[in-house]
């Protein structure tokens, strides 16, 4: 296989994976940028219980995905909103 048929085949996937994406979103009510901030989490959360981290911030969150802190805490909100997630606060000791 030559480069060009390994990037249509790769190609043809990532088409694939978006379509599903998209597919599972809708059926559940969300956006595909809601279902894309719930795998962010998700796998936020495994890292974090995997390595006994804090949760991030809002800002390092948002730095770590590319989203502007106040777009990524509506999205956050309206996540919330539907009991999808929950937001905590941390008490500064």
């Amino acid at each position: 296989m030559d480069e060009t048929e390994v990037f249509k085949c790769w190609k043809h996937l990532n088409r694939q994976i978006h379509l599903k994406h998209h597919e599972i979103a809708q059926s559940h009510g969300l956006t595909l940028e809601q279902f894309h901030l719930l795998m962010e989490l998700d796998e936020l959360e495994l890292d974090m219980i995997s390595d006994d981290l804090l949760p991030p911030t809002i800002g390092e969150l948002a730095a770590d995905i590319g989203n502007a802190p106040h777009t990524l805490s509506g999205r956050i909100k309206r996540l919330e909103k539907k009991g999808l997630i929950k937001k905590y606060r941390m008490k500064m000791i």
